[in-house]
C-alpha cells in the first residue's frame, strides 16, 4: 500500500502525488487514494483495493537511467493493421509500462518522419498519442532523475550519443 505524499504513476494520467488515503464518507469502509496529477487541475479517486493494475510506484533514479540506456534495444510498436493503430497506442498508454511508451514514441516519431519525407503533414491522431506518451514518460523520468521535464529529450539524446561512441 502506498502512503500519503508518495508519487505514483497512474495509467492514462501519468505522474501523480497521493494527497490522501481515506474512505469517501463516514459510512464507507472502502479506502480511496486521492491522486493529484502533476497539472494539479484535477483529483482522482482510486479504490485502494483495486489500484494494483492502474497505479505503480515511480521509477527510481537508477531504474530511470537504465531505461534511458535501453532505448535503442526497445523495438517500436508494430501495428499489424492500420485500422487498429489507435487501439494499439491506447492499449500501450493504458498498460502503464514505460517501455511500451518508448515503443509508441519510436513508432510515431518514425511514422511522422516518413510522412514528412513524402511531403505529408503528421497525422493528428498520431501527434496526439505521441504527445501523451512523451508527457507521461518524460514527467516520470524528470521526477526520478530530479531534473526539469523540458530537459529530458536533450538528456536522452546525450545518453544515446554516449552509447554510440562506445
Amino acid at each position: 500500500m502506498f502512503q500519503t505524499g508518495d508519487w505514483v504513476v497512474k495509467a492514462n494520467t501519468g505522474l501523480c502525488r497521493i494527497e490522501n488515503i481515506a474512505p469517501l464518507d463516514e459510512t464507507s469502509n472502502t479506502l480511496y487514494y486521492t491522486l493529484i496529477p502533476t497539472d494539479e487541475k484535477s483529483r482522482l479517486l482510486i479504490p485502494v483495493d483495486r489500484a494494483g493494475s492502474s497505479i505503480r510506484r515511480v521509477l527510481t533514479a537508477p531504474e530511470a537511467w537504465e531505461l534511458i540506456r535501453s532505448i535503442p534495444e526497445i523495438p517500436q510498436t508494430a501495428v499489424e493493421n492500420e485500422k487498429q493503430r489507435e487501439q494499439c497506442y491506447r492499449t500501450a498508454l493504458k498498460s502503464n509500462d514505460p517501455k511500451k511508451l518508448i515503443a509508441v514514441i519510436k513508432a510515431l516519431y518514425l511514422r511522422g518522419e516518413a510522412r514528412n519525407t513524402r511531403g505529408k503533414c503528421r497525422n493528428v491522431m498520431d501527434e496526439s498519442y505521441f504527445r501523451m506518451a512523451e508527457d507521461f514518460l518524460y514527467s516520470e523520468l524528470a521526477y526520478a532523475i530530479g531534473c526539469d521535464k523540458g530537459n529530458i529529450p536533450e538528456l536522452i539524446a546525450e545518453e544515446l550519443g554516449k552509447a554510440e561512441e562506445n
